[in-house]
Protein backbone atom coordinates (compact mmCIF):
# COMPACT_ATOMS: atom_id res chain seq x y z
CA UNK A 1 0.00 0.00 0.00
CA UNK A 2 1.57 3.33 -0.85
CA UNK A 3 2.05 5.85 1.59
CA UNK A 4 -0.50 8.22 -0.23
CA UNK A 5 -3.58 5.60 0.25
CA UNK A 6 -2.65 5.10 3.71
CA UNK A 7 -3.47 8.57 4.15
CA UNK A 8 -6.20 8.61 3.01
CA UNK A 9 -7.83 5.98 4.12
CA UNK A 10 -6.96 7.39 7.79
CA UNK A 11 -8.56 10.69 6.72
CA UNK A 12 -11.95 9.31 6.28
CA UNK A 13 -11.98 7.02 9.28
CA UNK A 14 -11.84 9.97 11.40
CA UNK A 15 -14.39 11.89 9.35
CA UNK A 16 -16.86 9.08 9.88
CA UNK A 17 -15.64 9.09 13.36
CA UNK A 18 -16.52 12.90 13.86
CA UNK A 19 -19.91 12.36 11.72
CA UNK A 20 -20.94 9.35 14.01
CA UNK A 21 -20.28 11.66 16.56
CA UNK A 22 -22.30 14.52 15.55
CA UNK A 23 -25.20 12.53 14.28
CA UNK A 24 -27.50 12.83 17.52
CA UNK A 25 -27.36 16.90 17.01
CA UNK A 26 -28.12 16.95 13.74
CA UNK A 27 -30.90 14.39 13.98
CA UNK A 28 -32.27 17.18 17.10
CA UNK A 29 -31.74 19.59 14.09
CA UNK A 30 -33.64 17.76 11.73
CA UNK A 31 -36.09 17.02 14.17
CA UNK A 32 -37.13 20.27 14.92
CA UNK A 33 -37.58 21.54 11.73
CA UNK A 34 -39.98 18.18 11.03
CA UNK A 35 -37.87 16.63 8.17
CA UNK A 36 -37.26 13.90 11.19
CA UNK A 37 -35.14 11.09 11.27
CA UNK A 38 -36.81 7.84 12.62
CA UNK A 39 -36.05 6.06 16.05
CA UNK A 40 -33.53 3.97 13.62
CA UNK A 41 -31.27 6.53 12.95
CA UNK A 42 -32.55 6.28 9.00
CA UNK A 43 -33.64 9.43 7.51
CA UNK A 44 -37.01 9.37 5.59
CA UNK A 45 -37.12 12.20 2.86
CA UNK A 46 -41.08 12.76 4.03
CA UNK A 47 -41.92 14.80 7.47
CA UNK A 48 -42.86 12.38 9.68
CA UNK A 49 -45.72 14.60 11.90
CA UNK A 50 -47.41 17.76 10.91
CA UNK A 51 -46.20 20.87 13.83
CA UNK A 52 -50.43 21.64 13.89
CA UNK A 53 -50.59 17.75 14.84
CA UNK A 54 -47.59 18.04 17.40
CA UNK A 55 -48.48 18.37 21.39
CA UNK A 56 -46.94 20.74 23.53
CA UNK A 57 -44.97 18.46 24.71
CA UNK A 58 -43.34 17.70 21.69
CA UNK A 59 -42.95 21.55 20.86
CA UNK A 60 -41.36 22.25 23.76
CA UNK A 61 -43.67 25.24 24.58
CA UNK A 62 -43.54 26.48 28.37
CA UNK A 63 -47.01 26.06 29.87
CA UNK A 64 -45.73 29.22 32.27
CA UNK A 65 -45.21 31.25 29.52
CA UNK A 66 -45.33 35.22 29.81
CA UNK A 67 -48.75 37.08 29.51
CA UNK A 68 -46.91 40.22 28.63
CA UNK A 69 -47.31 41.17 25.44
CA UNK A 70 -43.64 41.06 23.32
CA UNK A 71 -43.98 44.08 21.47
CA UNK A 72 -44.87 46.59 24.55
CA UNK A 73 -41.98 44.96 26.16
CA UNK A 74 -39.40 45.54 24.16
CA UNK A 75 -41.00 49.36 23.61
CA UNK A 76 -41.60 49.97 27.21
CA UNK A 77 -44.79 50.61 27.66
CA UNK A 78 -45.71 48.49 30.41
CA UNK A 79 -43.81 50.63 32.20
CA UNK A 80 -45.35 53.82 30.71
CA UNK A 81 -48.62 52.84 30.95
CA UNK A 82 -50.05 51.54 34.33
CA UNK A 83 -52.35 48.42 34.39
CA UNK A 84 -54.85 46.83 36.30
CA UNK A 85 -53.11 45.11 39.56
CA UNK A 86 -54.65 41.93 38.31
CA UNK A 87 -54.67 42.82 34.72
CA UNK A 88 -51.92 39.82 33.79
CA UNK A 89 -52.88 37.45 36.91
CA UNK A 90 -56.53 36.64 35.78
CA UNK A 91 -55.33 33.23 34.26
CA UNK A 92 -54.17 32.38 38.00
CA UNK A 93 -57.56 33.27 39.72
CA UNK A 94 -59.86 30.52 40.21
CA UNK A 95 -63.48 30.65 38.31
CA UNK A 96 -65.81 31.11 40.45
CA UNK A 97 -64.62 34.00 42.29
CA UNK A 98 -66.68 37.31 41.70
CA UNK A 99 -66.11 40.87 42.11
CA UNK A 100 -66.72 42.04 45.41
CA UNK A 101 -69.91 44.78 46.08
CA UNK A 102 -68.98 48.10 45.94
CA UNK A 103 -68.92 50.34 48.83
CA UNK A 104 -72.35 52.24 48.84
CA UNK A 105 -71.99 55.92 49.00
CA UNK A 106 -72.53 58.40 51.92
CA UNK A 107 -76.15 59.60 51.85
CA UNK A 108 -77.29 62.18 53.23
CA UNK A 109 -80.52 63.47 53.44
CA UNK A 110 -81.59 67.26 52.55
CA UNK A 111 -84.00 69.80 53.15
CA UNK A 112 -85.36 70.84 49.98
CA UNK A 113 -87.65 74.26 49.72
CA UNK A 114 -90.66 74.31 47.69
CA UNK A 115 -90.14 75.93 44.13
CA UNK A 116 -92.29 78.75 43.21
CA UNK A 117 -94.96 77.82 39.76
CA UNK A 118 -92.93 81.74 38.56
CA UNK A 119 -89.45 80.55 39.26
CA UNK A 120 -86.37 80.72 36.53
CA UNK A 121 -83.46 78.72 36.74
CA UNK A 122 -81.05 82.32 37.62
CA UNK A 123 -83.07 82.41 40.75
CA UNK A 124 -80.68 80.44 42.33
CA UNK A 125 -77.02 81.21 42.13
CA UNK A 126 -73.27 80.58 43.55
CA UNK A 127 -72.66 82.42 46.53
CA UNK A 128 -69.43 83.96 46.64
CA UNK A 129 -67.87 84.22 50.53
CA UNK A 130 -66.64 87.46 51.44
CA UNK A 131 -66.11 87.50 55.28
CA UNK A 132 -66.44 84.81 57.92
CA UNK A 133 -69.44 86.48 59.22
CA UNK A 134 -71.31 85.24 56.19
CA UNK A 135 -69.92 81.28 55.96
CA UNK A 136 -71.15 81.26 59.42
CA UNK A 137 -74.48 82.08 58.31
CA UNK A 138 -74.66 79.94 55.32
CA UNK A 139 -73.30 76.60 57.53
CA UNK A 140 -75.46 77.55 60.13
CA UNK A 141 -77.83 74.35 60.43
CA UNK A 142 -81.52 73.93 60.33
CA UNK A 143 -83.69 72.07 62.86
CA UNK A 144 -82.61 69.52 65.51
CA UNK A 145 -81.10 66.72 63.01
CA UNK A 146 -77.73 65.38 64.22
CA UNK A 147 -77.88 62.31 61.88
CA UNK A 148 -76.97 62.21 57.51
CA UNK A 149 -80.34 60.16 57.27
CA UNK A 150 -82.24 62.69 59.04
CA UNK A 151 -83.18 65.72 56.62
CA UNK A 152 -81.34 68.74 56.90
CA UNK A 153 -79.58 71.87 55.54
CA UNK A 154 -77.19 70.65 53.05
CA UNK A 155 -74.55 72.77 51.58
CA UNK A 156 -72.45 72.48 48.55
CA UNK A 157 -69.22 74.56 48.66
CA UNK A 158 -66.12 74.90 46.33
CA UNK A 159 -63.14 75.94 47.60
CA UNK A 160 -61.08 77.31 44.62
CA UNK A 161 -58.42 80.34 43.83
CA UNK A 162 -58.79 82.83 40.91
CA UNK A 163 -55.74 82.62 40.45
CA UNK A 164 -55.16 78.83 39.71
CA UNK A 165 -55.71 77.50 35.66
CA UNK A 166 -57.23 74.54 37.37
CA UNK A 167 -59.70 76.04 39.35
CA UNK A 168 -60.53 78.12 36.26
CA UNK A 169 -61.31 75.40 33.94
CA UNK A 170 -64.03 73.91 36.49
CA UNK A 171 -65.64 77.71 36.97
CA UNK A 172 -68.53 76.62 34.00
CA UNK A 173 -69.39 73.37 35.88
CA UNK A 174 -69.41 75.06 39.09
CA UNK A 175 -71.49 77.83 37.78
CA UNK A 176 -73.81 75.87 35.98
CA UNK A 177 -74.72 73.96 39.68
CA UNK A 178 -77.03 75.86 40.54
CA UNK A 179 -79.15 76.03 37.97
CA UNK A 180 -78.68 72.10 38.06
CA UNK A 181 -80.09 71.61 41.53
CA UNK A 182 -82.27 74.92 42.10
CA UNK A 183 -83.05 72.75 45.43
CA UNK A 184 -80.04 73.51 47.13
CA UNK A 185 -77.18 75.92 47.99
CA UNK A 186 -74.07 76.49 46.54
CA UNK A 187 -71.13 79.00 47.68
CA UNK A 188 -67.00 79.23 47.14
CA UNK A 189 -64.84 80.66 49.40
CA UNK A 190 -61.21 81.70 48.31
CA UNK A 191 -58.83 79.20 49.97
CA UNK A 192 -56.41 82.45 49.52
CA UNK A 193 -58.23 84.70 51.49
CA UNK A 194 -59.51 82.14 54.17
CA UNK A 195 -56.82 79.94 54.66
CA UNK A 196 -57.55 78.85 58.48
CA UNK A 197 -60.91 76.92 56.58
CA UNK A 198 -58.43 74.70 54.71
CA UNK A 199 -56.57 73.03 57.93
CA UNK A 200 -60.04 73.04 59.92
CA UNK A 201 -61.44 71.08 57.00
CA UNK A 202 -58.39 69.06 55.57
CA UNK A 203 -58.51 71.07 52.28
CA UNK A 204 -55.07 69.79 50.27
CA UNK A 205 -55.61 70.58 46.54
CA UNK A 206 -58.20 73.19 44.58
CA UNK A 207 -60.45 72.65 43.70
CA UNK A 208 -62.22 71.13 45.56
CA UNK A 209 -66.26 70.53 46.56
CA UNK A 210 -67.04 69.80 50.06
CA UNK A 211 -70.70 68.80 51.32
CA UNK A 212 -71.84 69.85 54.55
CA UNK A 213 -74.92 68.07 56.84
CA UNK A 214 -76.65 70.44 59.23
CA UNK A 215 -73.16 72.74 59.35
CA UNK A 216 -70.75 69.35 59.23
CA UNK A 217 -68.55 68.24 56.32
CA UNK A 218 -69.18 64.62 55.01
CA UNK A 219 -67.71 64.04 52.08
CA UNK A 220 -64.92 65.87 49.77
CA UNK A 221 -64.70 65.65 45.86
CA UNK A 222 -61.94 66.56 43.39
CA UNK A 223 -62.94 66.43 40.02
CA UNK A 224 -64.93 67.85 37.32
CA UNK A 225 -68.29 65.78 37.39
CA UNK A 226 -69.84 68.26 40.09
CA UNK A 227 -73.13 67.43 39.34
CA UNK A 228 -72.53 63.39 38.96
CA UNK A 229 -71.20 63.57 42.65
CA UNK A 230 -74.43 65.92 44.30
CA UNK A 231 -76.83 63.52 42.71
CA UNK A 232 -74.23 60.28 44.33
CA UNK A 233 -74.56 61.53 47.79
CA UNK A 234 -77.74 63.21 47.95
CA UNK A 235 -79.83 61.26 45.44
CA UNK A 236 -81.25 64.62 43.85
CA UNK A 237 -81.14 64.65 40.38
CA UNK A 238 -80.35 67.50 38.39
CA UNK A 239 -83.10 69.12 36.04
CA UNK A 240 -83.13 68.22 32.50
CA UNK A 241 -82.13 69.33 29.78
CA UNK A 242 -78.90 70.17 30.98
CA UNK A 243 -77.62 73.71 29.41
CA UNK A 244 -74.37 73.80 27.66
CA UNK A 245 -71.46 75.83 29.20
CA UNK A 246 -71.61 78.85 26.80
CA UNK A 247 -75.11 79.56 28.26
CA UNK A 248 -74.16 79.61 31.37
CA UNK A 249 -72.49 82.99 33.18
CA UNK A 250 -72.09 83.11 36.57
CA UNK A 251 -69.92 84.66 39.41
CA UNK A 252 -66.61 82.86 39.09
CA UNK A 253 -63.91 83.74 36.33
CA UNK A 254 -63.53 80.89 33.52
CA UNK A 255 -59.90 82.79 32.85
CA UNK A 256 -57.10 82.78 35.52
CA UNK A 257 -56.98 86.04 37.25
CA UNK A 258 -52.97 87.06 38.04
CA UNK A 259 -52.31 87.75 41.84
CA UNK A 260 -49.52 88.00 43.72
CA UNK A 261 -48.84 85.61 46.05
CA UNK A 262 -47.38 87.03 49.08
CA UNK A 263 -47.18 83.94 51.81
CA UNK A 264 -44.83 81.96 48.78
CA UNK A 265 -42.78 85.02 48.21
CA UNK A 266 -42.58 84.74 51.78
CA UNK A 267 -41.39 81.19 51.65
CA UNK A 268 -39.01 81.05 48.90
CA UNK A 269 -37.18 84.21 50.96
CA UNK A 270 -37.01 81.60 53.92
CA UNK A 271 -35.93 79.09 51.47
CA UNK A 272 -32.95 81.01 49.91
CA UNK A 273 -31.91 82.69 53.60
CA UNK A 274 -31.46 79.15 54.61
CA UNK A 275 -29.63 78.00 51.86
CA UNK A 276 -27.64 81.04 52.23
CA UNK A 277 -26.40 80.29 55.81
CA UNK A 278 -26.20 76.65 55.11
CA UNK A 279 -23.69 77.58 52.16
CA UNK A 280 -21.23 80.53 54.33
CA UNK A 281 -21.04 77.55 57.19
CA UNK A 282 -19.51 75.18 54.67
CA UNK A 283 -15.71 74.53 53.55
CA UNK A 284 -16.61 75.11 50.19
CA UNK A 285 -17.67 78.98 51.12
CA UNK A 286 -14.29 78.67 53.29
CA UNK A 287 -12.37 78.24 49.89
CA UNK A 288 -13.55 80.32 48.09
CA UNK A 289 -13.24 83.04 50.33
CA UNK A 290 -9.47 82.21 51.07
CA UNK A 291 -8.82 82.22 47.38
CA UNK A 292 -10.37 85.29 46.51
CA UNK A 293 -8.22 86.98 49.70
CA UNK A 294 -4.93 85.10 48.55
CA UNK A 295 -5.47 86.62 44.67
CA UNK A 296 -6.27 90.18 46.15
CA UNK A 297 -2.85 90.01 48.14
CA UNK A 298 -1.01 88.66 45.41
CA UNK A 299 -2.24 91.65 43.13
CA UNK A 300 -1.58 94.07 45.61
CA UNK A 301 1.95 92.68 46.09
CA UNK A 302 2.40 92.77 42.23
CA UNK A 303 1.38 96.10 42.25
CA UNK A 304 4.01 97.70 44.87
CA UNK A 305 6.51 95.72 42.23
CA UNK A 306 5.80 97.91 40.18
Amino acid sequence: MSRSTFFTSLALALLLQNVNAEMPAFKSIFKFFAYGYGSDGNSNSTRTKDISDMTLDELGISRGQSHYNFLSYITYNERLYCAADDYYILHLLPSNITEPARKPPIMVRCLQPERHENATRNDNTLLIMQNLKDIVALLKPIGNATKRHEPGSCVIVLFYTESSLGCSLVAPYANMLPILFPTLRFAAIDAFQFPSFNTEFGIVGLPTLLLFHQGRPVVKFYSDSFHAFVTRHTGIKHIEPMPKESEVTGPLPVQPVPQVDYVLILAWTFILLCLGNYFAKSRLCNQIVEMIKRNWRESEARMERN
